[in-house]
């Protein structure tokens, strides 16, 4: 008996231990307990979430960590747990000034004094947050929110409607929540099963009438110049191995290179041959894989349920609530042989209920905010606007309205 199989931990139910690892391949995850650092989104709101103890099936020779329902159901309590905590201390209401206060530092002009005076009381707030001397001065909140109407409504409207053209082609593709069978089936942010779909909703077999159009608008998604030329449509590669990792999805065209790595909670792994980051080795290691010349881009693409920001700074940074819209809008007004449109329907579901920030409901979001999404927005709609300002930071920050 080898020490790994010593060592395992009995599984009462479920796969038994070793599993195959999706990254390197080798018959080698166990379960493992490790202290594990994430971040959430809960209502448009970015948190850290630590589980000193998370049980998780984590490779003994790559250290992938390959989450299964149970290491997500630890994450969500911890998730839980950290929002209850924040709303006692005041923290999340501190976390929400402090995302009005990113959010208005794209302004200029004249716009930059009011912002220079908000972040002068987020800065007073904190200091009396943690001294516990006082709560925060209300009264000049009060204040600077009633000079920043104006900015958030002169902007925020046609955004909305942006954001609802986006969005409303999923309206005719989401299935009820009891027929969502990768739910069901708990595959809810499982990394290799998501890489696989991805794959299978973009290739050209799935749907050859399709396939071209199902890529331009992806590509238009992800803001790449080339999508509106794209002639042919490429067939997606998953897994593919190179001198420094394995990319989770690979996309050849002739002039360009898509490379794709998808997380749900992991975060990025340090590659087997130059110990950077797999968003910085990927595009070198892959360019170096299919002998491209130099004047050939490879796009790295970073996709994950929130779009946090990756290693590399040049990396594309999408969600898989983005996906879903471009794959709705795709194949908005084609005509698919009813098995291969009950498929896209199960996916497209999933991805935009499920594979998204932890207390996202995109199905209420476009429901509540149906009006306003659907023409600019009218002086009795402000109020409506205001209410829900969360849950629209927390969308627009999911599906780009500009590409």
């Amino acid at each position: 008996m080898s020490n790994g199989e010593s060592n395992a931990k009995p599984q009462p139910t479920g796969r038994p231990f070793p599993w195959f690892c999706p990254r390197c391949r080798k018959r080698d995850v166990w379960e493992d307990t490790i202290p594990y650092r994430t971040q959430r989104v809960h209502e448009g709101q970015t948190l850290i979430v630590d589980v000193p103890n998370l049980t998780v099936p984590r490779c003994r020779n790559c250290g992938e960590l390959v989450f299964n329902y149970p290491a997500e159901e630890q994450i969500r309590k911890a998730l839980e747990t950290r929002v209850a905590a924040a709303a006692t201390n005041g923290v999340t209401a501190l976390e929400k000034v402090e995302t009005a206060q990113r959010d208005l530092a794209r302004h200029e002009g004249s716009e930059a004094a009011l912002f220079d005076r908000f972040r002068r009381f987020v800065s007073d707030s904190q200091q009396l947050l943690r001294k516990r001397l006082a709560t925060p001065p209300l009264v000049q909140f009060r204040q600077f929110v009633g000079a920043a109407k104006p900015l958030l409504l002169q902007e925020l409207p046609e955004q909305l409607v942006l954001l609802g053209s986006r969005l409303r082609p999923l309206a005719d593709w989401l299935l009820p929540v009891e027929l969502d069978l990768l739910r069901i089936a708990r595959l809810t942010f499982a990394e290799d099963a998501y890489t696989e779909l991805l794959a299978w909703s973009l290739a050209p077999e799935t749907d050859p009438k399709s396939a071209l159009q199902r890529q331009r608008q992806w590509l238009r998604s992800l803001s790449l110049r080339e999508a509106d030329s794209l002639s042919e449509a490429a067939d997606p590669e998953v897994q593919v191995l190179t001198e420094d990792g394995r990319p989770d999805m690979l996309l050849q065209y002739l002039s360009f290179v898509v490379v794709v790595e998808a997380k749900t909670n992991s975060i990025e792994h340090e590659t087997p041959a130059s110990g950077l980051p797999q968003t910085i080795a990927y595009p070198t290691a892959v360019r170096h894989r299919l002998g491209l010349d130099e004047h050939i881009p490879v796009y790295m693409v970073f996709l994950t349920p929130d779009g946090r920001a990756a290693a590399n700074h040049e990396a594309i940074s999408t969600t898989y609530l983005n996906v879903a819209a471009a794959l709705a809008s795709a194949l908005a007004h084609g005509q698919l042989p009813d098995d291969t449109r009950s498929l896209f329907k199960l996916w497209i579901t999933h991805l935009a209920t499920c594979a998204v920030p932890y207390g996202v409901d995109v199905r209420r979001f476009m429901t509540d905010l149906a009006p306003v999404m659907s023409m600019p927005a009218r002086p009795d709609m402000e109020q409506t606007i205001l209410e829900t300002l969360a849950d629209i930071n927390a969308v627009l920050s999911l599906v780009p309205t500009r590409h």
